[in-house]
C-alpha cells in the first residue's frame, strides 16, 4: 500500500503504508532519527507528472522491504518522542 504525502508525514500517519512524499522544500519529521529513504518514496515536484511511471518501477518486492523497513521504524519510535537512534 502506498500514501500520498504532500508534507513530510508522521510516522504514525502512515503506519502500515510506504508514504510518497511530494516536497522539495521540507525533511521528514524524526529526520536523522529514522532512515526515510529506507522507507519511502521521495518524488521531486518538477517530476510530479511522472508519478504513475515512477510509483509502476516499484516491485512487490521492494514494496515489502519498504513496509518492514517502516514497520521497524514505527516500533522505535513512540508518536511523539523517538526512543532509539537509526544505526548508521
Amino acid at each position: 500500500m502506498l500514501c500520498l504525502c504532500w508534507r513530510a508525514a508522521l510516522l504514525g500517519a502512515c503506519a502500515g503504508c510506504v508514504p510518497v512524499i511530494i516536497n522539495d522544500d521540507v525533511e521528514p519529521v524524526l529526520h536523522g532519527v529514522v532512515d526515510w529513504e529506507q522507507f519511502s518514496i521521495r518524488v521531486p515536484q518538477a517530476r510530479m507528472h511522472e508519478l504513475p511511471s515512477i510509483l509502476m518501477q516499484v516491485t512487490e518486492e521492494k514494496l515489502l522491504r519498504m513496509q518492514q523497513a517502516l514497520a521497524q521504524a514505527w516500533t522505535r519510535c513512540v508518536p511523539g518522542r523517538c526512543c532509539a537512534r537509526a544505526p548508521p
